[in-house]
């Protein structure tokens, strides 16, 4: 069973940008410092393993166009992964933070990458 995300960010009563079920639904452009500031407090799931669909993409930089703080990533393979990484990067007007939960090594995450065994191993 998949789960749900939805995230909104709401300043002042108007609407930011909305996320449902991985698709941006509304944004509208970062107006003030304010909205920078708030929109850099949000880091949304990155999932390697659909950076190279188009349709995906598009609603990742439209995120970043927005100017969130970063993402959360899971998934993927490691060329594909540093090359959108990068192109996100170099789209952002802010550095991105780019996160991952590789507690048991990258190879945890991003296929191809080391894996280090459990603390229970």
């Amino acid at each position: 069973m998949r789960r749900v995300l939805r995230i909104a960010l709401h300043v002042k009563k108007r609407v930011i940008f909305d996320i449902h079920r991985d698709k941006v639904l509304y944004f509208q452009p970062a107006m003030s410092d304010l909205h920078e500031k708030a929109a850099q407090l949000i880091v949304p799931r990155l999932d390697g393993n659909r950076l190279l669909e188009e349709d995906y993409f598009k609603q990742i930089t439209a995120l970043v166009d927005v100017g969130i703080g970063g993402f959360i990533l899971f998934g993927g393979k490691i060329p594909d992964t540093l090359d959108s990484i990068r192109r996100l990067q170099d789209r952002a007007n802010t550095r991105l933070l780019i996160t991952s939960d590789i507690e048991r090594g990258l190879g945890q995450q991003i296929a191809g990458g080391t894996r280090f065994p459990s603390q229970w191993a």
